[in-house]
């Protein structure tokens, strides 16, 4: 049986959301725009990427 993850949440605090766009690009980690989550209590961001 091969072992996988569909997804994995963290939560960075606070959010730096250049510095973590820049990071993912120089390691040429394919990933989308930061989007709004709405949840029970509040709106958050994720952003989705591909680990190679």
């Amino acid at each position: 049986m091969e072992n996988s993850v569909d997804h994995l949440c963290l939560l960075i605090s606070p959010l730096d959301e250049d510095n973590i766009i820049a990071h993912l690009n120089q390691h040429g980690v394919e990933h989308v725009e930061f989007t709004a989550r709405y949840r029970s209590e509040s709106v958050g961001k994720t952003l989705s990427f591909s680990v190679p």
